[in-house]
C-alpha cells in the first residue's frame, strides 16, 4: 500500500509530493530587523540565490524568542530586541538534502541593539552576506520566504 502524501514546496517554491511517514517537525523563528533608516536586514541563500530574513530552527531546549536571538547573532553578528510577534507560517518543506519537514515558522519584528555585521559563524552554512537594504526593492521572487510577512509589516509601520 502506498504511503499517504502531502503537497509541500522545495527551496525554489516548486510543489512536491512528500510522504507523511517521512515528515519531521521543525519549528523555526525568523526576524524582520529594521534599522533607524527603515532598512531591513537580509542574508543571501547560496543554494537558491535568493535573499532571506535571518533565522532558523528552534532547539528543543529553547523558546522561539531565544532561538530567534541566537539565530540572528549566529548569521549576522547582531544582537536584536524583539519588538513584536508578527505571524506564523505553517507549511511542508523539502530541503535540498532531501529532508521532509513540517515547518512552523514564527516571524518577529525586531530592532538591532548592538554588534557588527559579519558572515555566519556556522561552518557550511548557506546563509552569507548580511546587509541592510531598502525593503521596497524586495519582491516575492527575490525572497525565499517571508514576502507576505514583509508586506504586512510595512503596512503596519
Amino acid at each position: 500500500m502506498a504511503s499517504a502524501t502531502v503537497t509541500g514546496k522545495d527551496i525554489n517554491r516548486v510543489p512536491v509530493e512528500m510522504e507523511i511517514d517521512q515528515l519531521t517537525w521543525r519549528p523555526g523563528a525568523y526576524a524582520l530587523v529594521f534599522n533607524d533608516n527603515g532598512d531591513v536586514l537580509v542574508v543571501d541563500n547560496t543554494i537558491n540565490k535568493r535573499k532571506e530574513f535571518p533565522g532558523g530552527g528552534v532547539e528543543i531546549h529553547e523558546t522561539f524568542e531565544e532561538a530567534l536571538i541566537r539565530e540572528v547573532w549566529e548569521e549576522t553578528g547582531l544582537n536584536v530586541q524583539i519588538e513584536a510577534f508578527i505571524t506564523i507560517i505553517d507549511e511542508f518543506f523539502l530541503t535540498p538534502s532531501g529532508k521532509q519537514w513540517h515547518t512552523v515558522k514564527c516571524f518577529y519584528r525586531c530592532s538591532p541593539i548592538d554588534g557588527e555585521l559579519r558572515d555566519t559563524i556556522l561552518e557550511e552554512e548557506p546563509i552569507v552576506n548580511p546587509r541592510w537594504i531598502d525593503p521596497s526593492i524586495l519582491t516575492k521572487d527575490t525572497l525565499t520566504i517571508g514576502w507576505e510577512v514583509l508586506k504586512q509589516v510595512l503596512v503596519e509601520m
